[in-house]
């Protein structure tokens, strides 16, 4: 009985060890942050923003030139690591923001690239992250 109880006493330490050291699989994607995110054209043109509450992406045109900015939003499948753009929104002219609120970012590893309509202006590209 008593060698019983001291080979499931190691078996469960080792076990307990096993565990302990590994971590989810998700916290080997380098480079991936959760949390809100904005990104901003040089020159004061444009922002996107992520707000994590509510899943909401949202892009302001912040230079009154007469041009434009359309912010994309692109995914990553975590299995097969295909990339997809799968939202835009465009702002400009107009008062306000332009939003995107009806995508649910979940499992996704995404990001976000905003693209000015002026010429000349390089685009700005997030990094991948999630909610």
């Amino acid at each position: 009985m008593a060698k019983s109880f001291t080979r499931i006493a190691v078996a469960g330490a080792s076990l307990a060890l096993v565990c302990a050291g590994s971590t989810p699989a998700w916290a080997a994607d380098a480079g991936v942050q959760w949390e809100n995110k904005v990104i901003s054209l040089s020159g004061g043109r444009g922002d996107m923003a992520f707000h994590d509450d509510g899943d909401v992406f949202e892009v302001c045109d912040t230079k009154a030139d007469g041009a434009g900015v359309t912010g994309y939003v692109y995914e990553k499948d975590p299995v097969t690591l295909n990339v997809r753009l799968v939202r835009s929104v465009s702002d400009g002219g107009d008062a306000g923001c332009g939003k995107i609120s009806n995508y649910d970012v979940g499992r996704w590893q995404i990001y976000m690239l905003l693209e000015s309509h002026a010429a000349g202006v390089p685009s700005v590209k997030s990094g991948w992250f999630r909610e």
